[in-house]
């Protein structure tokens, strides 16, 4: 062997992204252009290992040649790295200082091994190396049939070569050129992600000349998009970002066509501000709606620090009067105007002040009561808290602010609320500006008993309706004891005082179902006016008694090791004096509390499993149990997570009627939560009456289901759903349960589904349908279908939606290149269990979004 030594060169590695190209002329290439306009996500890391060489036994030449080599070798102080040079034969020409080796030859410098047929070393630099050539190095692989290479600035040019990059990119030319810092240029060049087999790929950019740097960017010229080796799109020009890290530049664009709003397009533009901020902007055109955008900024210093800010604007001049008129489905809204000029805003903040002080804000406001049921996408990210994907059917736009202090007991809380009414007139909203708090605990006689306290000054105003300020103290004393593992309970008595400063009209409600009302109730003014001071003082006890039955089981399957089960019945006793409240202000739901003499009992099973030992070390199984019910170590140092919880409870009151009909006795009511795994998750509610000719008073239900033993792509996907899956789930409430004014009409009761199924690994359904049992109407509906190679190597998704609310009919889809990601939008929804992290993890990817 011999060994050879050079000053190291400095060599960046990269990973790489998509592409970008630019349109050309015609309408169809212009479509399809766009389409790859988008493709500028980063692909994914693959490692590749060279084929080890055996050792070649040549000791007495290879050490003659080693030491000369040796005594040759200039002396310095410079870092040098380590060249080895094997093969079957080796011969030493002293004249020209070059090495030649036959035969399962190899080469090792540094990190980088070459091997070929044949290895000729000059100089102890330069070489050329001949025969089914293969180099490998952490960036990927390099195949060629001769390469001409220089390993002092990690140069080579390479006839017929081929380089496959750890991050998926496959690009083969006639003369491909490795230059240094990892660029590449090439000659009858072609660059793919596809890799399902080793014949032609089903996709790909081919260019008469093509520069590729890693980390960077790169160009073509005179490209073609091919399919099956066949060029179809010519690009003339052609742009590729191999940029991995976040950075300023075209995201991936969305397209759709909807009955209700014409050709959708939307193109979103990233800047990359800093390390902890960003801002996007993205153009919105809808053909028959709106023309407009949203922007974006991002702040994110730390998990307790950040804040993400979007703001809407849409001028809606384009719209014609039939198709605004036909949008509204409730015309008795307080306000269903659709102006021209139509904005909106969300927002979400937390900033720490000092380790116990921060600032908080959620933001939701629009210029119009309509603008969030009609632009279903008002942030351009989903992270903003609680109210996340839930503006479109939002009764309210709720806008919150304040600073909290925390101690290590209490907490003081000061906030103002701001309620935009999306449903009544504006007027009648109550307004928190703002809002005093101070809650704690207690421990008192050294544990005995303890001490829990809420005291609240508040501030109500609104425009019309009576309004004032409000002081409430509610301080609850509890005494818990214990009797063994088995027996414990609680007893504590409390008071809720209240004084009020009011003034302002009364605020009466028109019922649904009566006045012509179809959707809501009504508000108006009354003639009583409420003016001055006053005030209440409700006392309340309670005392309870449980107790606790645990028994285990071993099971051994599905990475649990033993089932433990917790049953836990439960008694109680709750006790209000009967006090007027009628002549007092109402607010919130501080301002009553009802008389009761009520005994509530019941009982709950609560299930849960030890894990085994090789899903404590799994990532998965980590990913996992994160995301299940409340886990603990147990005594054995296993983990130990509840897998399904049940509760189930029935109320009697001796002194007051609980129902309408006036019977003293409740629904029986019952809780079921399914906490999810790798195969299953759901919960169920169901309020049951008793009493004659009542029966279910109110349902919901919902069950996810996944075929077992799914893996995620081994490619990035971009925004593709992963995985099969089924979604059920159904509400139901009896008219005479929940409303003054009953009937048919207004009754809740609802299906929905969602779930994909993959067939045969080339072809997959989609469906999401919503259907109205009481009203027998459709509400939604997505039927889509996929179509993909059996690798992931690329993915068209293409589904119609159709809504009653708005009323539309729409087409959406995406491509998917695997290494790429996507362009369009996604017309298919999110597989829960993809999101909850139970499919194999694909590789991760860094992307500015």
């Amino acid at each position: 062997m011999i060994l050879l030594r050079r000053s190291e060169a400095g060599s960046d590695r990269h990973q790489t992204t998509g592409l970008v190209a630019l349109p050309a002329g015609e309408w169809l290439i212009a479509i399809l252009f766009l389409l790859l306009a988008g493709l500028c996500y980063p692909s994914s890391w693959l490692y590749a290992a060279a084929p080890v060489a055996k050792r070649a036994k040549l000791p007495t030449e290879e050490e003659f040649i080693s030491r000369q080599i040796r005594g040759a070798r200039p002396a310095g102080n410079e870092k040098t790295i380590p060249t080895s040079i094997t093969g079957r034969k080796l011969i030493y020409h002293r004249k020209t200082d070059s090495y030649t080796v036959y035969g399962n030859a190899k080469l090792v410098h540094g990190t980088t091994t070459l091997s070929a047929d044949k290895i000729e070393l000059r100089h102890q630099t330069e070489g050329i190396a001949e025969g089914h050539v293969l180099m490998v190095d952490p960036v990927g692989t390099v195949k060629a049939e001769k390469v001409r290479f220089n390993l002092k600035d990690e140069t080579a040019v390479m006839d017929n070569g081929e380089v496959s990059a750890l991050t998926n990119y496959h690009l083969t030319a006639k003369v491909l050129k490795k230059l240094s810092n990892q660029q590449y240029e090439g000659t009858d060049a072609t660059i793919t992600t596809c890799r399902c087999s080793t014949g032609v790929p089903d996709w790909g950019l081919s260019a008469q000349h093509m520069t590729l740097h890693y980390n960077g960017e790169a160009k073509a010229q005179g490209a073609y998009f091919d399919v099956l080796g066949h060029p179809l799109v010519p690009i003339p020009f052609a742009q590729f970002d191999t940029n991995s890290e976040p950075h300023s530049g075209l995201l991936s664009p969305r397209y759709g066509i909807s009955s209700l709003n014409g050709f959708e397009f939307e193109q979103p533009y990233f800047i990359d501000l800093s390390k902890s901020q960003d801002l996007t902007a993205q153009m919105d055109i809808e053909t028959s709606a709106r023309i407009g955008g949203q922007m974006e900024y991002r702040i994110v210093n730390s998990d307790q620090n950040y804040l993400s800010f979007t703001g809407d604007y849409f001028n809606e001049s384009i719209r014609s009067q039939s198709n605004r008129l036909g949008d509204i489905i409730d015309p008795q809204i307080a306000d269903p105007h659709i102006p021209i000029q139509r904005w909106g805003l969300v927002g979400v903040m937390q900033q720490y002040l000092t380790p116990s002080v921060f600032l908080y804000g959620n933001a939701m406001s629009a210029g119009d009561s309509l603008f969030f049921r009609e632009i279903g996408n008002a942030a351009l990210s989903p992270d903003y808290g609680w109210n996340s994907g839930a503006w479109q059917t939002a009764r309210d736009a709720i806008s919150n602010f304040g600073v909290m202090d925390e101690f290590n007991d209490s907490y003081l809380q000061l906030e103002s609320v701001w309620n935009q009414d999306l449903i009544q007139p504006q007027r009648f909203a109550l307004q928190t500006l703002p809002q005093l708090l101070w809650s704690g605990y207690q421990s008192v006689g050294n544990g005995l008993a303890y001490l829990n306290y809420d005291a609240s000054a508040v501030d109500y105003w609104r425009q019309a309706g009576y309004d004032g300020q409000r002081l409430d103290l509610n301080p609850t004393l509890t005494v818990p004891w214990a009797w063994s593992r088995y027996l414990d309970g609680w007893a504590s008595v409390g008071v809720n005082a209240a004084a009020y400063n009011v003034s302002g009209k009364a605020v009466d409600v028109i019922p649904v179902g009566t006045h012509g009302l179809k959707f809501n109730n009504g508000l108006l003014l009354d003639g009583a006016i409420r003016n001055g001071q006053t005030g209440q003082v409700t006392p309340d006890a309670n005392v309870g008694v449980r107790s606790a039955l645990v028994g285990s089981s071993t099971l051994n399957r599905l990475g649990i090791g033993k089932v433990s089960t917790l049953i836990q019945p439960f008694v109680q006793y709750s006790y209000v004096p009967i006090i007027n409240q009628s002549q007092m202000p109402l607010f919130d739901s501080l301002d009553r509390l009802e008389p009761r003499s009520l005994i509530t009992y019941g009982t709950s099973l609560r299930l849960f499993g030890e894990s085994l030992g090789g899903l404590a070390n799994n990532a998965i199984g980590e990913r996992a149990k994160s995301l299940l019910g409340p886990s603990f170590t147990n005594a054995s140092g296993n983990t130990v997570t509840e897998l399904l919880r049940m509760n189930i409870e029935q109320a009697y009151d001796t002194s007051n009627a609980v129902a309408s009909d006036g019977s003293h006795l409740s629904d029986v009511a019952a809780q079921v939560s399914l906490f999810p795994t790798s195969l299953a998750s759901g919960s169920a509610n169901v309020d049951w009456s008793p009493r004659p000719h009542q029966g279910l008073d109110a349902t919901t239900f919902s069950l996810a289901i996944e075929p077992p033993n799914q893996s995620a792509p081994t490619v990035y996907t971009g925004k593709a759903l992963q995985g099969s899956y089924l979604q059920f789930s159904y509400s139901y409430a009896a008219p005479n349960a929940v409303l003054l004014n009953p009937g048919p009409q207004n009754a809740i009761s609802a299906i929905s589904m969602q779930g994909y199924v993959g067939i045969l690994n080339r072809l997959g359904v989609y469906f999401a349908p919503i259907y109205d049992v009481s009203t027998a109407r459709l509400l939604a509906s997505v039927i889509g279908t996929r179509i993909k190679s059996s690798c992931d190597c690329w993915i068209v998704d293409i589904a119609m939606n159709q809504t009653y609310y708005p009323k539309a009919i729409g087409f959406t889809f995406q491509i998917t290149l695997g290494g790429l990601g996507s362009i369009g939008g996604s017309p298919f929804g999110n597989n829960p269990f993809q999101m909850l992290g139970f499919l194999a993890p694909r590789e991760q990817m860094v992307t500015p979004r």
